[in-house]
């Protein structure tokens, strides 16, 4: 088949609308994919939840998580005995998202060794956390990582949406 001139530039009209559609569609859909991040400011733990159908399912997935193996009686954050201090921290976590959570150390080395001495499994004296989500991987864990003002901040969570 020949084509013309005419024809060809409204061949690639079409071709280049099609392509820019495509581009310019949103970087993700609400499909109903959820995901969160918790931590415990007493104990260090963290956790993550994501793909979960609804944000209320995300953060309680997120919670119970972090929350598992604190064991019961261990004193919260105002000094009361009662249980797991887990928060979720961030915003939600929408489809096509992904997040990250660094963790840097805020304590000297002489006061970690002290309260290791007192006290048994992870803490985060003087914890410092950090957390970024975006679409790519990659950028979520450099903004978690850079946005983390302890020393030697490293990743304890990741996820991807889908």
């Amino acid at each position: 088949m020949k084509l013309t001139i005419p024809h060809a530039i409204a061949t690639c009209a079409v071709a280049g609308f099609a392509v820019a559609a495509v581009q310019a569609a949103p970087a993700h859909a609400d499909t109903g994919h959820w995901g969160a991040l918790a931590k415990s400011p007493l104990t260090g733990h963290t956790a993550a939840a994501w793909n979960a159908p609804t944000p209320q399912a995300a953060d309680a997935q997120a919670l119970a998580q972090c929350n598992q193996g604190i064991p019961p009686g261990i004193p919260t954050g105002s000094g009361h005995f009662g249980g797991p201090d887990c928060e979720i921290v961030g915003d939600k976590i929408g489809a096509g998202q992904c997040a990250a959570m660094a963790q840097g150390d805020g304590a000297s080395r002489e006061d970690r060794r002290r309260h290791d001495e007192l006290h048994e499994g992870p803490n985060s004296i003087d914890a410092v956390y950090s957390w970024a989500q975006a679409p790519q991987l990659s950028v979520a864990v450099v903004e978690a990582l850079t946005g983390n003002t302890g020393r030697q901040p490293h990743i304890v969570q990741q996820f991807c949406q889908t």
